[in-house]
């Protein structure tokens, strides 16, 4: 499965999965994610920005990889 940002700023991923953390900070130009085998479980997904105190909007997109 793949999990990506899509964000017009420049963005950061953690995921905190089974198994361990997964970080992230370009995959795809300024936008993060993470491809891989997702275990079984619960994920917590945390998105950051570079600027402070300021809102950027953005979108996770989940596919999946064949």
């Amino acid at each position: 499965m793949k999990l990506q940002v899509e964000s017009p700023a420049d963005t950061i991923i953690i995921i905190k999965r089974p198994g361990g953390n997964w970080c992230n900070d370009y995959l795809d130009g300024k936008n993060p994610g993470i491809v891989g085998e997702w275990l079984q479980g619960t994920y917590q997904i945390w998105v950051g920005f570079y600027e402070k105190g300021k809102y950027i909007p953005y979108k996770l997109k989940i596919t999946e990889v064949k």
